[in-house]
C-alpha cells in the first residue's frame, strides 16, 4: 500500500523524461494497481494505492486525472489492457482486433467514441497521435516475442460498462477503460453512472481539447511514491525526451543501432525499436524502456535517478 499524490506523480514524470509544459489537467494510468477505496469518486490531495495483478478479466488499473497546479487527483478503477474475450478471438486472427498499449506518454483529444458507425456514440478521449501497442498471434497474454506496432488503431479512453472491479467482465478491445456507464444520445435507457461520468467531467471541465496520458506500472508508482530520493532510477519511454534520451540516442548509433538522422532527443518509434533490439542483444527483457538495466548494456554510465 502506498500513498499516491501531486508528488508521487511528478516524480513519476521526472523518471519517465516527460515534458509535461503548463498543462492544467493530466490524465494518467497504472497498470496493475488499484484504488485501496474503489467507491471513491471525489477529487482529493492524495489516494491509498494498492498494487495488483491484472488477469484480462477484471479492471485491474487505476485511471485518473491530475491537475499538477491544484496538486489535486482523481483517481478511480479501470483497466488498460483488453478483455480476454477480445484477445481470444484476436488470437485466431493473428493478433488482428486487440491491442495493448505499452506505457509511455501518449495524446488523447475530446471527441465521440466510437468514431463512426452504427453504434451510439459517447463523449470520450481520442487516440490522438499514433503510438506504440503490442498485439498477441501465440498466446493469451503480451510479452516480448508479441510485435510491437505503432499507429493509431483507436485505442481510445472511454467507460468500461462495468460498475467494479469485483465483476469480471469489461468493455475493451485495447481502449483504456474507466468503470462506469455513459450517456449515449440515441440510447434508449443510456445514463451517465459511477466513475465515468466523474472522470470525464473532471477533465472536460479544464478547458482543454487534447490531454497528455501518463502511462505506467503500478509499481512504478509505488516506487515513486515511496523509494528515498534520489533512488528511482529514470525509466525513459516513448514520449521521453532531453538529456537523457540524447546519451541514449547517442549510444545506439554508436552501436550502429539507430541512424545519426534519427536521433533527435525524442524518444520516438526509431528510437524505441533500437532500445529493443539492443535489449534482445544484451540478454535483456525486450520491453522497449531504457532503465538502468539497459543503459549499463548500452554503456551509460551515472544513469540519472529522480
Amino acid at each position: 500500500m502506498c500513498t499516491l499524490d501531486h508528488a508521487a506523480l511528478a516524480r513519476l514524470a521526472a523518471a519517465g523524461a516527460y515534458d509535461l509544459g503548463a498543462e492544467a489537467c493530466v490524465l494518467f494510468g497504472l497498470r496493475g494497481a488499484l484504488p485501496a477505496n474503489t467507491a471513491d469518486v471525489s477529487a482529493g490531495a492524495a489516494k491509498p494505492l494498492r498494487v495488483v495483478a491484472t488477469d484480462h478479466e477484471h479492471l485491474r488499473c487505476t485511471m485518473g486525472v491530475w491537475f499538477p497546479g491544484e496538486q489535486t487527483l482523481l483517481a478511480v478503477p479501470g483497466s488498460t489492457v483488453p478483455h480476454r474475450k477480445a484477445v481470444e478471438a484476436a488470437k485466431a486472427r493473428g493478433g488482428s482486433g486487440a491491442n495493448q498499449v505499452l506505457p509511455g506518454l501518449l495524446r488523447f483529444e475530446k471527441g465521440l467514441h466510437p468514431r463512426s458507425g452504427a453504434t451510439p456514440q459517447q463523449a470520450a478521449f481520442l487516440q490522438a497521435i499514433d503510438f506504440p501497442y503490442q498485439r498477441s498471434a501465440d498466446d493469451l497474454d503480451y510479452d516480448q516475442d508479441d510485435p510491437v506496432l505503432f499507429g493509431q488503431p483507436g485505442d481510445n479512453i472511454h467507460c468500461a460498462y462495468r460498475e467494479s472491479p469485483a465483476d469480471p467482465g469489461f468493455d475493451s478491445n485495447g481502449c483504456l477503460v474507466v468503470a462506469g456507464f455513459a450517456h449515449r444520445p440515441g440510447k434508449p435507457g443510456s445514463r451517465d453512472i459511477g466513475c465515468w461520468p466523474r472522470f470525464r467531467d473532471a477533465a472536460y471541465g479544464s478547458g482543454q481539447s487534447r490531454f497528455a496520458f501518463l502511462l505506467a506500472m503500478g509499481a512504478e508508482a509505488e516506487a515513486a511514491a515511496t523509494a528515498p530520493p534520489g533512488t528511482f532510477p529514470l525509466r525513459l519511454r516513448f514520449g521521453s525526451g532531453g538529456a537523457a534520451v540524447k546519451a541514449v540516442q547517442a549510444a545506439l548509433a554508436k552501436a550502429g543501432l539507430l541512424a545519426k538522422a534519427d536521433a533527435k532527443g525524442a524518444y520516438d518509434r526509431p528510437t524505441l525499436l533500437a532500445v529493443m533490439e539492443a535489449q534482445r542483444r544484451a540478454g535483456l527483457a525486450v520491453a522497449g524502456t531504457c532503465g538502468l538495466n539497459t543503459a549499463d548494456a548500452l554503456g551509460i554510465g551515472d544513469w540519472p535517478r529522480a
